[in-house]
């Protein structure tokens, strides 16, 4: 477990040599204050996203959920495959540390990272909030725990494909094209389930929907659905379904294998990084 950890306190301080966490630290306080100043000018926030929490909901699920993302990709794209190819992990796996601990180790770096990461966007928008007036949002911290838990698990995918992939850069291109896979798979699974799919085409998508990561709903974007669904109802009648309906909810089944599903990944990396050449 010390090797572990020694390989996790070494990534974030190269991280932090790099100067990667200054620059999304900074980043994140720059977003804050222009949202501060966005906030306080009423009749802007009024006009375009209604009250500051709306705003601050919206733009958490949507401007600050992208530059999670950014971060969780960043921390995680050269885990393995970079190290491997520069001759940086021999200098950690020719000593007594197994080549899954220097994986375990550097994944733990990424999720400590990306927890602090929602954890600061979180109180930035608590700040958000309680400049404009309003008070302690419960669902904006709920909303950070769940996306928390979702961004480890891209930062798990992303440490996976670098295992296979030596260019940082390609990783990540190939992470988000999976990420916008799964997301499809996903609707197309909620379209089944509402009968628009079925015969083997939906059992098809069924089990690639079973196959594929499994990422947690938001309640900050399930009541955003909700609201949306409620006045698009109050107006005209409309023959698609209800925008709350394309929602996977959170049973405890979809928890437990997304838990499940993440602890494969991890496991899967660190099988094969055993097997991965150092050069």
């Amino acid at each position: 477990m010390n090797a572990i950890l020694s390989v996790a306190a070494s990534s974030i301080r190269e991280h932090s040599r790099r100067k990667l966490l200054a620059f999304f630290m900074l980043a994140s306080l720059a977003l804050m204050l222009v949202f501060i100043v966005i906030v306080l000018r009423a009749e802007d926030v009024g006009g375009t996203f209604g009250t500051p929490t709306q705003f601050v909901n919206t733009i958490s699920s949507g401007v600050l959920g992208l530059f999670a993302l950014i971060v969780a990709i960043a921390v995680s794209m050269g885990n393995v495959g970079q190290p491997f190819t520069n001759g940086e992990a021999m200098l950690i796996v020719s000593r007594p540390v197994a080549r899954w601990q220097f994986v375990a180790g550097k994944l733990i770096a990424s999720a400590a990272i990306i927890l602090a990461t929602c954890v600061v966007l979180g109180v930035e928008m608590q700040v958000v909030l309680l400049a404009a007036g309003d008070g302690i949002s419960k669902i904006l911290w709920l909303h950070w725990l769940v996306e928390g838990f979702n961004l480890i698990v891209i930062a798990s995918i992303t440490t996976l494909l670098s295992t296979l992939i030596s260019l940082p850069v390609v990783v990540a291109v190939v992470t988000v094209i999976v990420n916008q896979i799964v997301g499809g798979v996903g609707t197309l699974y909620r379209l089944v389930v509402l009968d628009v799919f079925g015969g083997f085409i939906g059992k098809v998508i069924e089990v690639v929907w079973w196959i594929t990561p499994k990422y947690l709903t938001s309640p900050l974007v399930e009541e955003q659905m909700r609201t949306i669904g409620a006045s698009e109802s109050s107006g005209p009648a409309l023959t698609g379904p209800n925008p709350s309906d394309m929602l996977v909810p959170n049973s405890s089944g979809l928890v437990a294998w997304a838990i499940a599903y993440l602890a494969v990944v991890v496991v899967l990396s660190g099988v094969l990084a055993e097997r991965k050449e150092l050069r």
